[in-house]
């Protein structure tokens, strides 16, 4: 009976001592795991991994920014050069539009001036055939002057090319005659030329000298 109970308190004494060692064996272990790295990060940092996952956030977002700034800024490029387009488009068509106004109200000018040089050749006519003495010709001679002022502040000058050497451009001779002249100088001038500015709108009708008249000697 004695040995029983000496052996019951012998194997009660060795299960208190594995307790015992499997105690300090599980403190070991969770110690070493304290030691790792990671714990030691984790102890020194416990929000560490959250700031990681936040940071990883950010640049996501700041990634999908820059590429919509990039794509606004290519955008805005097109715009920009659309509308560069567009103004130079408009400044062609306004240049073009006030090139043809212009051409159009010169082409009326032209033509109206044009209707009106026959009124000025027979004023010239009934002039040179006028009496000084009467008054008509005073009339007509200040009615005249009005008319070709007011064709002038239009462009139109006269060609009255007397004595000058003759210039197809200028000029439709008529007549050739002989005179004291050289050849092909204008010795006379039946109607009148006229130019708008530098266009000629018509030529002057002439005779051209032919030369010295011969006396008739070899």
């Amino acid at each position: 009976m004695a040995d029983t109970q000496a052996e019951h308190t012998q194997d009660k004494t060795i299960d208190r001592h594995d307790e015992a060692a499997l105690g300090q064996s599980r403190g070991n272990s969770q110690k070493a795991d304290s030691q790792t790295p990671e714990a030691a990060a984790a102890k020194a940092d416990p929000a560490k991994p959250k700031h990681r996952n936040k940071s990883a956030k950010l640049e996501k977002e700041l990634e999908h920014t820059q590429q919509d700034l990039l794509g606004a800024q290519a955008e805005t490029a097109a715009y920009k050069d659309k509308l560069a387009r567009l103004q130079a488009e408009w400044d062609n068509f306004r240049k073009r539009t006030a090139q043809e106004r212009s051409a159009e109200r010169q082409r009326a000018t032209e033509s109206l001036i044009t209707d009106l040089l026959p009124c000025l050749d027979d004023m010239e006519r009934a002039l040179a055939a006028a009496n000084a003495a009467d008054g008509l010709q005073a009339g007509v001679q200040a009615v005249y002057n009005k008319l070709g002022e007011a064709l002038a502040k239009h462009g139109l000058s006269a060609i009255d090319p007397l004595g000058q050497a003759f210039d197809a451009k200028e000029h439709n001779a008529v007549a050739k005659v002989a005179s004291a002249q050289d050849e092909d100088i204008i010795c006379e001038v039946y109607q009148k030329g006229y130019k708008i500015a530098d266009k000629l709108i018509r030529p002057a009708m002439v005779a051209v000298s032919a030369g010295k008249a011969s006396n008739g000697k070899d």
